[in-house]
């Protein structure tokens, strides 16, 4: 039960936007300059960087007429010479002395002129904080390990260490002071501290891990979070129940962990970070367990958090309401490029396959000739023509490479040159095992992929949409269930449905797995209420999203937060 705080996922970000101007590129109608930069993104000073600038002309590699290019030191201009080495290809260098450098090359071909650029940053100490485990126990005593890396990637001794915990019981409550945590030094650039869990914790907690590093050029880190996990008394599912002119009625409906609907529990809910009104709303369950509140439809949309109490029991949970929307509008008149499988998933090494749709309103753009430009932060992956077919529809494919790509995709259409831009990043697959005798209690069951030490999983469970009112699971930090184990190893997670979901309901289950090395692995199969499933059933679709959506009949629509690094997929953007 766990959300990635927004912090996360603001510094990542953060993060993924400098990145990705380390190797850039322009798109002046036909003409493409792609620049790329060795070693990418960052260096230390004196270091030698290697340029590379790649010319294309309608996808194809293409000498230019003319072309320059200079360093901006910010401030200050240097000239930098580019020899050719081959058709479309021209290489340079320059010794970095100046946080940051931009690289921009400037040609032209066929008097089309464009240009791309690069950026080089100073590489400061990197700082890796690293929990022995993902999930304790309150009192528990667990060890953690940072890692001081400089600027060649070699762990390097620091003059000063911080290390730091906090701990955290909802994203919408104050964390507790830092703490500060003793480290002892193991090795060069390895330090060892020993934290233990307070004891009087007594609910779901994230402790959370943060390390600062003194050298010149400094570095911070911030650690997987530890996972403070307590048995949860109910099992507490929402829907919204109604819509009317000005109100919308929210229902909450508690069950026992056995699926059974508990009256006589006090439900209290309020907004989180209310950015208007704040709204508190107060009740108490009926023989069905269900109670509901009125919410005025003109609330913009706001995360719930709500206590669920019955005699020495509570519970927490976490929720996000979204008021009911206007009929979406019609599509713009003008071209607009639709990536169809965008939830489909592609792991490092695979033949990725990226179907579009290329339409202008509603009706697709047949026989348009189009130039696709893909590459990663320091590598080129792909350079070509397509053409849509009378549906609208071609494809993009390329081998996987390991680091996120960002795609161009332009052309001449209806007289007006167009581009659009995508992106695509690698994610490993891994399919479970659903069980169930009686249709309520499910177990699904998988093996954490091979290539990371630990890894974490948590699951995400609601009505899938199509009746009137689909319901939804709430936990405390918005997914449902959370285990750990390490790469390789198998891990199962229970989901009871509550017996208030009719017989038949489809029910979409999402597993997603990470690792603090980065990795990610994600599924999401459909079960059925009160429909057994025999030992050894699979076949999960893969996806990619960043919000659990869920639309709810007459145009309201309730999200639980899965994971705030996650992308949604999206339509790709023109420009």
């Amino acid at each position: 039960m766990l959300l990635r705080f927004a912090a996360f996922a603001v510094l990542g970000i953060l993060v993924c936007g400098l990145m990705a101007s380390t190797a850039s590129r322009g798109l002046t109608q036909s003409v493409d300059v792609v620049v790329l930069v060795d070693p990418p993104f960052v260096a230390r000073y004196g270091d030698t960087v290697n340029v590379t600038a790649l010319i294309f002309d309608r996808g194809v590699a293409s000498d230019p007429s003319a072309i320059s290019a200079s360093i901006d030191k910010l401030p200050g201009i240097d000239p930098l010479t580019l020899h050719r080495d081959s058709l479309g290809v021209y290489r340079g260098a320059f010794v970095f002395r100046s946080h940051p450098s931009v690289v921009k090359v400037n040609a032209t071909v066929a008097g089309v002129q464009d240009s791309g650029s690069a950026v080089v940053l100073e590489k400061s100490l990197s700082v890796a904080v690293l929990p022995s485990k993902m999930i304790a126990t309150a009192g528990e005593r667990i060890s953690v390990g940072v890692e001081v890396r400089d600027n060649h990637n070699a762990l390097t001794d620091v003059r000063w260490l911080n290390l730091t915990a906090q701990i955290g019981y909802a994203p919408f409550e104050a964390w507790s002071a830092s703490e500060n945590i003793s480290s002892t030094r193991t090795a060069v650039g390895q330090y060892s501290a020993y934290y233990t869990v307070p004891p009087n914790i007594s609910r779901d907690a994230i402790v959370a891990f943060q390390a600062s590093a003194v050298n010149p050029g400094g570095g911070f880190g911030v650690g997987s979070p530890v996972y403070v996990e307590f048995p949860d008394p109910f099992l507490i599912w929402y829907r919204t129940a109604a819509i009317g002119a000005s109100n919308v009625t929210v229902e909450f409906d508690v069950a026992s962990n056995g699926g059974q609907p508990l009256p006589n529990v006090t439900v209290s809910v309020r907004t989180a970070f209310p950015s208007g009104p704040i709204l508190v709303r107060q009740g108490t369950t009926d023989a069905a367990g269900a109670v509901r509140f009125d919410v005025p439809s003109s609330v913009r949309p706001t995360e719930l958090y709500g206590n669920a109490t019955l005699g020495p029991d509570r519970q927490v949970f976490f929720a996000t309401f979204v008021p009911p929307a206007s009929p979406p509008p019609p599509p713009p008149p003008g071209p607009r490029l639709v990536r169809e499988n965008a939830a489909d998933t592609f792991a490092t090494g695979d033949a990725a396959v990226l179907r579009f749709r290329l339409a202008s309103g509603d009706a697709p753009v047949q026989g348009q000739n189009l130039f696709v430009y893909a590459q990663t932060w320091s590598r080129f992956v792909l350079a070509g023509r397509v053409t849509t077919d009378n549906n609208g529809r071609f494809e993009v494919r390329f081998t996987v490479p390991p680091d996120s790509v960002r795609i161009g995709i332009s052309g001449n259409i209806s007289g007006t040159w167009t581009v659009f831009h995508d992106s695509f990043s690698p994610m490993s697959r891994f399919e479970p095992t659903v069980s169930s005798a009686d249709g309520w209690q499910f177990m699904i069951s998988a093996v954490f992929p091979p290539d990371e030490v630990a890894w974490t999983a948590d699951v995400t469970v609601a009505a899938v949409p199509g009746s009137s009112a689909p319901w939804i699971a709430a936990g405390p930090f918005g997914p449902h269930r959370i285990v750990a184990g390490s790469g390789s190893s198998p891990f199962a997670l229970g989901v009871t449905l509550p017996r208030f979901l009719p017989v038949g309901q489809a029910v979409s289950v999402s597993i997603a797995a990470y690792s603090p090395g980065g990795g990610y692995a994600t599924f999401s199969t459909t079960i059925i209420a009160g429909t057994p499933v025999s030992p050894g059933m699979s076949g999960p679709r893969p996806i990619d999203w960043g919000v659990l959506l869920v639309v709810i009949g007459f145009g309201a629509v309730l999200a639980i937060a899965a994971s705030g690094w996650r992308r949604k997929p999206r339509t790709p953007r023109s420009s």
